[in-house]
């Protein structure tokens, strides 16, 4: 399923969202996501500056995939953080998106079909506890 919009973000639902990102599409430093998350934020019509409503994890750099042109890495997004503490992560809705640069400056989301949650989320529930920065 491709789209250039994402499910929209439900005040006080949380849920769990994977942005799937290209290494070679954005800079080698900590902050250079969040251009990505802005833009995962606006196609779920939300607000970029709303920073108390979620909370990222980003996947660390892997030097072996250093190079590679198809090396992907993840950001995790905990929507409403504060609507649920200590939530079963099974239950809990799970979406992910691919955010790829087009040209050289627009990114473009597009959701991926669920098949691709099961992988991902292999790591994701065990590394990153919901709402923990």
């Amino acid at each position: 399923m491709s789209t250039n919009r994402a499910e929209p973000i439900t005040d006080g639902q949380p849920k769990r969202v994977i942005l799937r990102l290209r290494y070679n599409d954005f800079e080698d430093d900590d902050n250079s996501h969040m251009e990505a998350v802005k833009v995962y934020l606006a196609a779920a019509g939300r607000k970029a500056d709303e920073y108390n409503r979620y909370v990222s994890h980003v996947e660390p750099r892997q030097d072996y995939m250093e190079g590679d042109s198809r090396a992907s890495f993840h950001v995790i997004l905990d929507i409403e953080k504060d609507a649920i503490r200590k939530p079963d992560i099974d239950k809990l809705p799970h979406e992910i998106y691919r955010i790829r640069r087009q040209n050289e400056d627009a990114l473009v989301i597009s959701r991926l079909p669920d098949r691709w949650l099961q992988p991902a989320r292999r790591f994701t529930d065990i590394w990153y506890g919901w709402g923990e920065i």
